[in-house]
Order: C-alpha cells, then structure tokens, then sequence
C-alpha cells in the first residue's frame, strides 16, 4: 500500500460503534466486539464492503431556478426564484437534497446566490434553515458572486449595498453560517466584521474557503495549487447540472489524473474544512456524527472509476440508516 493510500487510515477487518448518533468507537473488529458495550448493539453486516464517511458537499446553489436552454437569461432566472413562495423553495430544495443523498453525501453547503433580491435571498436563506439536520447536513451561506444584471454599470454600489446592509442583516437574523462572494475585499471585511467566515469565488479554482482550495470539477480545470484541496459539484442547474460526489471522483481521477486516495480525502475531510464541519463530520473518528456509506464494492478505488454507475450501498446519517430506507423518512 502505497504512501497516498496510507493517508486514508484503512483499518483491514475494522469496525465502527455507534451510540446516540456518534461515532463511539473506531477499529478492528477484535477489539470492538470484546467491548460490553458493543454486545448489546444491533449489528449491520459490511463484510468484504468498504465502511467510508459521507461525503462533503461544499459549494451548491441548491435553490438556483430551473435548468436554463438556449436563449434563456440569468434574467429569467432570477425572476423564476423571487417569484417562488417558501413552500416551493422548501420543495425544490427537499427533491434536490434525496438526490445528494442517494449519492453518498451527507453534509452540504448550500445557499440562492439568483433571486438578486434582498426579500428573495433572505426567504431561501429561512428555507434551508428549516431543512438542516434532517436527513443531511445544511449549512446555509449566503451566496453572493454574482452581479445582478441590474447592476452590470454599478458594481461598487451593489458590493457597498452587501457590506453595509444584506451581510449585517443575515447576521442579525442568524441565517447563514457563512458568506460566498467574489474577490472583494470590502464586503469580505463586513463579514468578518460580522463574524462570519467568508469564502471567495476566483477564477480557475473557485473558492477559497477557511485556507482550503475547493475545485468544481464541472466548470473548471486543475492546474497545480499548493495546500489542501477539496471537491465539490458546485451544483447549478444550468452550470453544473449534477448532485453526485463520484462523478467528481471519476472527473478528479480521469481527467486531472489525480489518485483517487487525494480524491477521496477532497470529498469528505478536506471538505469538511472548507465548510467548517470538520469536527463533527468528513472522517470516521470518535465523537464525530456517525456519517457513513457501505459501499457495495470491497475496493475503495472503484468510486474513481465507475461513471453513471453508483457505488453507494448504504447511507447513514447520525446513526440512522437513510438509504435503503428502514422506516426512517427524508
């Protein structure tokens, strides 16, 4: 086993407790079923199946509008969004986030980013704020790198309208665990003034988010960073029209040539810096949510090479198992 798969902390014939949602305990089926604890514990059989964490989902605008064709504006779009009502909003952001979930990702990091309204965004922001925790992990941010068509000409008064009002006003109504914008320096000051991490679309490589570098496989391509990488869909529906993590997987592995151990680590642990979950989430280690897929494969390098077939077996969320459904509802 070459030195990027040691990085993965494979334990061969391992074993995962779980009490109250949490990971208890990690480590080699011996040792864990030796613990009294574990003797009274209901058994979910992964035999020859590889045991992995959910995967992390950074960088999505789940409450984008609909798939935009031919001829059809950003315009269209935005106003497709501000003329949703809440109980829309919730239901395309519910039939989106089962889709997330049936390809193995557990926490994710969603926000609008296309009403360009200020009433809109804060309407979508309220939405994923009644969805986190669920069955998935939310983590609502304000999206907000994109320059409304209204205000190509006017820039500078759009960027001063987010610092000194919209960004103060999401943290008021504690709405957004994070803001997303573009590489403006004074509406990243208001954030922090705020106290809320701030993560910042670039060219090439989109984001920088808490000193991790989070690629969307779909829009862009991979030149050579330095420090830690991380991996998202940066789903949209007209940009990034995909919810599933192996497809990245298989773009980061095919197409960039990246090994799919570093892969790996940039859908689950890497992200989960990026959006600030490391600590509950991204790794099976004590204390941490118990997040897990079963995959239906004994090799964790198939999740690399597959395409448009899924891996995915068995998604946990918080102890619970979420697909194949067991009577648990989404």
């Amino acid at each position: 086993m070459g030195p990027a798969a040691r990085d993965l902390r494979i334990i061969n014939d391992g074993a995962i407790l779980i009490a109250g949602g949490k990971i208890a305990e990690v480590g080699p089926s011996r040792r864990l079923e030796r613990l009294s604890v574990a003797k009274k514990a209901d058994v979910i059989d992964a035999n020859g199946r590889v045991v992995m964490p959910g995967f992390v989902d950074c960088c999505v605008s789940l409450l984008c509008g609909s798939a935009r064709h031919s001829g059809e504006t950003a315009e269209a779009e935005s106003r497709e969004i501000r003329g949703w009502s809440a109980q829309r909003m919730e239901l395309e952001a519910r039939v989106r986030l089962r889709n997330f979930v049936r390809g193995g990702t557990t926490s994710i990091g969603a926000g609008c980013g296309t009403a360009f309204d200020e009433s809109s965004e804060l309407k979508a922001l309220r939405v994923l704020n009644t969805l986190a925790d669920r069955f998935i992990t939310v983590r609502p941010a304000l999206h907000a790198y994109r320059i409304p068509p209204e205000f190509e000409d006017r820039q500078d008064e759009y960027q001063l309208w987010l610092a000194s009002e919209l960004v103060p006003r999401v943290r008021a109504k504690r709405l957004a665990a994070a803001v997303e914008i573009g590489d403006w320096p004074g509406v990243a000051q208001a954030a922090r003034d705020a106290g809320l991490p701030c993560r910042t679309r670039r060219p090439g490589p989109v984001v920088m988010a808490n000193g991790v570098t989070v690629i969307l496989p779909g829009r862009h391509t991979l030149a050579d960073y330095s420090g830690p990488l991380a991996l998202s869909t940066g789903f949209h529906s007209t940009h990034s029209p995909f919810h599933n993590m192996q497809t990245v997987l298989w773009f980061a592995r095919s197409k960039w040539g990246m090994p799919i151990e570093e892969a790996i680590r940039g859908a689950t642990i890497n992200a989960a810096h990026a959006l600030g979950v490391a600590d509950r989430a991204g790794s099976l280690e004590p204390d941490k949510d118990a997040d897990l897929l079963i995959l239906q494969a004994g090799d964790y390098r198939d999740l690399g090479w597959y395409l448009g077939t899924s891996a995915i077996g068995t998604v946990i969320r918080a102890g619970i198992q979420i697909l194949p459904r067991t009577g648990t509802s989404a």
